[in-house]
């Protein structure tokens, strides 16, 4: 299993790649904040922690995706 300090660098690394791909649309420091509220909204309840990081990128891409491109009514 990953120490916590193994998941610190895993989750700045989805937090680099989303920056990455949504350079020039999202601030790199929204998208970060954006993958911490990920991570503090999931972790706590994970039982299976193996599959922490892609819940948490998942989650990060869905909010900025509503972000970037909101629901038409």
């Amino acid at each position: 299993m990953l120490s916590h300090e193994s998941f610190d660098h895993v989750f700045a690394h989805i937090a680099r790649d989303l920056a990455a791909r949504y350079e020039g649309v999202v601030p790199a420091e929204r998208v970060e904040a954006i993958v911490q509220d990920a991570r503090a909204e999931l972790e706590p309840g994970s039982h299976h922690p193996e599959f922490l990081a892609g819940l948490v990128e998942h989650a990060a891409k869905e909010r900025l995706h509503a972000l970037v491109e909101p629901a038409t009514t």
